[in-house]
């Protein structure tokens, strides 16, 4: 099974999961991320939603959701980093920028990555957090 690279899943929201927790404090700034950065991490396939409560940014109180995590087949994102990476601009590493425009900033489809690849992520995702 390949690896995954996984990025802003945080102990916060994904409770049990072997992740660190969010930064104790954040500036709320705007994102210097591309559009077509924050498009194609918006438009990730879903891989895994969290049934249950929603949950609340711990700076702001702000209800952003439902702990979600997204991907490309490559990477896996949480839609709370996205949350993140717009409000509080948190860093994208170079690599993951790298990646994305390695594909032209298209956003990622279940048909292109394939089912397949789409249980090996759920999988390696499952038995890592």
């Amino acid at each position: 099974m390949a690896k995954a690279k996984i990025i802003g899943v945080w102990a916060n929201f994904w409770t049990g999961r072997n992740s660190p927790y969010l930064p104790e404090s954040a500036q709320k700034e705007s994102s210097s991320c591309l559009p077509e950065v924050i498009q194609y991490l918006d438009e990730g396939v879903r891989l895994i939603s969290q049934r249950g409560g929603q949950v609340a940014c711990p700076y702001t109180g702000k209800n952003i959701g439902f702990p979600t995590i997204l991907t490309d087949g490559d990477w896996l994102w949480s839609r709370e980093y996205l949350y993140y990476v717009r409000e509080f601009n948190f860093e994208i590493p170079p690599p993951l920028l790298h990646h994305i425009a390695l594909n032209a900033y298209q956003p990622p489809t279940a048909e292109r990555i394939g089912q397949e690849r789409l249980h090996e992520l759920y999988t390696l995702f499952e038995g890592q957090y």
